[in-house]
């Protein structure tokens, strides 16, 4: 491409953004906006605030999956960690929401993990801001370091929880995912703020009905714009022969209350929340499906990483695992889940013990199925029937040998 094309070029894209929209000419001309830019959106702020403090407010547990029994660990150290006194400054709750919120919006969430042989002694949260990565080349067997403060660390010497990570140590956020989302919002944030500055005045120029001399037009600006820039005196006074002719509002203005609404439900639609949610106006059916939309997927992803880094080999291959405890958060579906467990169990689709499998509770020993009275059991290999109310057993094909009248009916003995 020569000179003259590339001349050209730019002079094509600087006539197009000086004719364009003038939110979306600011956008493009603007650097990515950061994280502190986008935690001034009320929206995103709020969605963010609510999955990471939902998450903060969860229990983590360790359990042990036997093959068919699952039981609670009892006595193990890393439990008191995740949840309560961390080793560290934060506490739990503090380490949750902090490993969550990262995850969420950077892409990965990183503690430290600092250990005493195979003892976990302690978790130490690490700001996002001071990681930093040296990624191996091989990309079947993939290898990333990871750097703090200048100093070279093993992937495995951290908690790592991800998303959207394509070596299991970095990932993607939504904030890098939605560049663009929440740069409209931002800037049509920045933008109502500029109309909020010039205190409601109206824009408008002056008319004057005959030329005015340089000197005295050069006074009249230097008014206009201490006036524009709302000086203490807050009032002008114009002479005879000029006037004010104020300009009708732009599309842009006229709108701006519609696109903040717009934007807002696109905001909570990237996180997967709805708009009510964050307004405290959703209903139980919205909630549940926010939870699972928005919580869940941030919930696995931190229980993933728990398994993967606060795990010996041993004790995966025993079935030991990390698992929140959803029983506070998934309270309005209890009622859906018993009422799908006992239609299980009442057709005998599902045990009482595989039932509290499900819910991770210890089972009971109940190894028998429930039988109604009323039914006839069938057996459609040996072709036999069997009346459990009455103990009466017959054969389809082979007439009974003995047979008595009850009732009108033939019933073997």
């Amino acid at each position: 491409m020569g000179l003259r094309s590339i001349i050209a070029g730019w002079l094509l894209e600087r006539r197009s953004l000086n004719t364009m929209d003038p939110l979306l000419a600011l956008i493009l001309r603007q650097d990515p906006i950061t994280r502190e830019q986008a935690m001034s959106i009320p929206a995103f702020a709020a969605c963010v605030r609510f999955i990471t403090q939902t998450v903060a407010g969860l229990p983590v547990k360790l359990y042990r999956d036997t093959g068919g029994e699952t039981k609670e660990v009892p006595g193990d150290p890393r439990p008191e960690l995740l949840n309560s006194d961390t080793g560290d400054t934060l506490n739990g709750w503090q380490f949750k929401q902090s490993l969550s919120e990262d995850l969420l919006i950077e892409g990965g969430g990183y503690a430290y993990i600092k250990r005493r042989r195979n003892r976990v002694l302690s978790l130490h949260y690490v700001e996002r801001r001071y990681i930093s990565f040296l990624p191996g080349t091989d990309p079947i067997e993939k290898r990333c370091g990871i750097m703090v403060g200048g100093k070279r660390f093993y992937d495995f010497e951290f908690v790592k929880a991800t998303r959207a990570s394509k070596d299991g140590v970095r990932g993607a956020g939504i904030l890098e995912e939605s560049q663009l989302a929440f740069a409209i919002a931002y800037n049509t944030m920045k933008y109502e703020n500029a109309l909020v500055k010039k205190g409601g005045n109206h824009r408008g120029f002056l008319k004057a009905e005959k030329k005015l001399e340089q000197a005295a037009l050069d006074k009249l600006e230097a008014r206009w714009e201490k006036y524009n820039k709302q000086d203490s005196s807050g009032l002008m006074v114009l002479n005879a022969g000029i006037d004010f002719k104020e300009t009708s509002a732009t599309p842009e203005q006229l709108q701006i209350n519609e696109r903040k609404k717009s934007l807002s439900g696109d905001v909570c639609g990237l996180f997967g929340l709805s708009p009510g949610v964050i307004g405290g106006a959703a209903s139980d059916d919205e909630y549940a499906a926010s939870v699972k939309t928005a919580v869940l997927p941030v919930l696995s992803a931190i229980e993933a990483a728990l398994d993967h880094d606060l795990l010996l080999e041993s004790e995966k291959e025993q079935g030991y695992y990390f698992a929140f405890d959803t029983k506070a958060l998934l309270r309005g579906s209890i009622e859906k889940r018993y009422k799908a467990y006992r239609d299980g169990i009442e057709s005998n689709v599902l045990q009482i013990d595989e039932a509290r499998y499900l819910e991770n509770l210890p089972p009971l020993g109940l190894t028998f199925v429930k039988l109604g009275l009323q039914d006839v059991l069938y057996d459609p290999v040996k072709k036999i029937f069997f009346v459990p109310n009455t103990g009466a057993t017959g054969n389809m094909e082979t007439p009974p040998d003995n047979e008595h009248e009850e009732g009108g009916e033939k019933i073997e003995s």
